[in-house]
């Protein structure tokens, strides 16, 4: 159903009004800022009635960071924002929910990150838990 809209900003005063949605300063200067919305009134909803309009916007957003990332861009999928603050600002109508932003950008340099995982037998379970 393609529930999922994406606005791009390129606009740099937009993008300084976003600092008002999310305040760090990398976010909003970077030189694109993609904001992933989702009508939940056309989603796909499941069965027993859960709707999935979160998991099909996080699909798109997932593809679209990793297709990012494969062409040397940096991104950065930011869930902790002021939606109120987005709505105003990009005039989003009232049905459409703001799921998620991210700046989009070559980076300055690239960092290697040291994470600490799990092990992958913590989280892969066979035939059961």
């Amino acid at each position: 159903k393609q529930p999922w809209h994406f606005i791009v900003i390129s606009d740099p005063e937009i993008r300084r009004k976003m600092k008002e949605a999310y305040g760090r300063s990398w976010f909003y200067e970077a030189p694109v800022i993609i904001i992933v919305c989702v009508d939940p009134t056309i989603a796909w909803v499941r069965g027993d009635g859960e709707k999935f309009w979160k998991v099909d916007g996080t699909i798109a957003m997932q593809c679209m960071i990793l297709q990012a990332t494969e062409e040397g861009l940096g991104t950065c999928w930011i869930g902790a924002f002021h939606e109120t603050a987005v709505r105003k600002i990009l005039e989003i109508p009232s049905h459409i929910r703001v799921l998620a932003m991210t700046p989009l950008g070559y980076p300055d340099e690239v960092k290697e990150k040291v994470t600490n995982r799990k092990k992958t037998e913590e989280i892969i379970h066979k035939n059961k838990w």
